[in-house]
């Protein structure tokens, strides 16, 4: 007989192998039990939404989310709103009211738009997955009488993000694919995967709709892009571009890639200096390929057979423009990391290093804009926002400035957080001093903030209010007497519970 093995426990001590067993079927015991109660908490969260889209459905004479009215029309920079859901996605389902997602998705603590992608995917559950809707709401019931010792057998609940996956993948389609996915995914809900579900709605609207799948083949094509995802990048200054094109353009560009990445390693053998890796090496030819001209050079020189060594570029054709942003002790402490925000005005940390590495990059010209003192105050009196005063209040503010809200600054519109007032409009001046009390420079870096543009509607439209409670924090409050606190570091939630 073998003799008892031991084994520590999470506070140390070691226990006999059978008593670590006994502990150990507990714990597994606990996590399912866990588990179960967190999946039924998430498709718990899907009925909510299905109620919250009830409780507010979309009216007519509803205000014009269009945009802005009044002295709020205009925007810091030409904007896109990301928040706006193609049409299509809604098909056959309810249309909810255009601000009901920002309260949902505050109290649920997350983002605007991940509060719209969720009530969508409940209301195409509901509405268009019947089987797969009963699925989730049986196996909820079911789970409720096992936490009340109505039942012994445990239940197993779909994971809601499974389910959202589904009700994604068929958002927009037409009614018979739906439903020949819906019958063909409901009794595997739990386990079917993303490459078995693609397959289902390709082979359905393939089977049931070729004309459209022809269609969609279009649509396809002409969603062809090149996107640079900013928030890939960090402090190492790497970061990760996504390409969708038509695969012959991909290989070509791949091939092209390739060559010169052999012509630089070739070169940084001839110069003596560590060679990198392949992939490596096609990154950086992705940098030279910014360059039509040097990317020429090198190409011919590999056609040709020169020496990558004696190879004469031309004067680079690049530019970056770098803002550095850095606080006071970093003028005193080298180790202290800097803030750059060009592009994307994400304030992503930098190490000097890094700096260092552009400044000495012989392919790029770098230009450096003038120092910005985040801690002084710099105001106009007028409403139209100097370049400077932008510049000013993008170095303090790196998002919109909305709970959870993750935009750049540079993409928003920038808000008067107390609302200007034009002294012109009012009375004649009178003893007690300025025109209808409007103080002077109204547009400075104390009364700005970044608001995307979905944002700033609802402060504008729909009974969002918000006010400075900080050099970069604002306190908000909801229609629905919701409270949060943004800053730097996130959003707090206010909300007593239980009010």
């Amino acid at each position: 007989m073998s003799p008892a093995v031991a084994h520590p426990t999470a506070t140390g001590p070691t226990v006999p192998a059978a008593v670590a067993g006994v502990l150990a079927a507990g714990l597994l015991a606990s996590i399912r039990e866990r588990r179960a109660t967190a999946d039924a908490a998430e498709v718990e969260l899907l009925v909510l939404a299905c109620a919250w889209a009830d409780a507010h459905p979309d009216l007519s004479g509803a205000p014009d989310p269009g945009g802005l009215v009044g002295e709020h029309a205009y925007a810091a920079v030409p904007s896109v709103d990301e928040h706006d859901v193609e049409d299509r996605r809604w098909h056959r389902i309810p249309a909810v009211a255009w601000d009901a997602p920002a309260g949902f998705a505050a109290a649920n603590r997350m983002t605007t738009t991940a509060g719209n992608a969720l009530l969508r995917d409940a209301l195409v559950l509901r509405h268009r997955l019947p089987r797969c809707w009963a699925r989730l709401t049986t196996a909820l019931e079911q789970h409720g009488l096992v936490l009340s010792g109505e039942r012994s057998r445990p239940v197993v609940i779909p994971p809601a993000w499974r389910a959202r996956r589904i009700a994604a993948a068929v958002a927009g389609q037409p009614d018979d694919v739906v439903a020949d996915v819906d019958a063909r995914v409901a009794p595997v809900l739990a386990t079917v995967g993303a490459v078995t579900l693609d397959r289902l709605v390709e082979e359905a609207l393939l089977r049931l709709h070729p004309e459209d799948a022809e269609l969609a083949h279009a649509e396809a094509l002409d969603a062809r892009r090149v996107v640079l995802d900013e928030r890939t990048v960090g402090s190492p200054g790497v970061g990760a571009m996504s390409i969708v094109a038509d695969a012959k353009d991909l290989t070509d560009l791949h091939r092209t890639l390739t060559d010169i990445a052999h012509v630089l390693g070739a070169q940084s053998s001839a110069a003596g200096d560590w060679v990198p890796t392949l992939d490596v090496r096609r990154s950086l030819a992705a940098g030279v390929l910014a360059d039509p001209a040097r990317a020429a050079a090198l190409l011919a020189a590999a056609e040709g057979g020169v020496d990558p060594a004696g190879v004469r570029l031309p004067a680079p054709r690049k530019q970056t423009v770098l803002h550095l942003h850095l606080d006071a002790a970093a003028l005193e402490d080298r180790s202290v990391v800097g803030r750059e925000v060009a592009g994307s005005g994400a304030g992503r940390p930098v190490l000097a290093e890094q700096v260092r590495d552009w400044c000495g990059r012989t392919d790029t010209h770098l230009v450096v804009r003038p120092v910005i003192d985040t801690r002084e105050t710099v105001g106009v009196d007028r409403y139209e926002i100097p370049d400077r005063v932008r510049e000013h209040v993008l170095a303090v503010h790196p998002t919109c400035v909305f709970p959870y809200c993750a935009k750049t600054a540079r993409g928003c519109d920038l808000d008067h957080v107390d609302p200007w007032r034009d002294p012109r409009a009012a009375a004649p001046p009178g003893p007690e001093g300025p025109r209808n009390g409007a103080p002077p420079g109204q547009t400075s870096t104390l009364n700005l903030a970044p608001l995307c543009r979905h944002h700033h509607r609802l402060k504008t439209h729909a009974g969002w209010r918000y006010r400075r409670a900080g050099p970069a924090s604002y306190e908000w409050t909801d229609p629905h007497g919701q409270r949060f606190r943004r800053d730097p570091d996130g959003t707090t939630d206010l909300t007593r519970v239980g009010r």
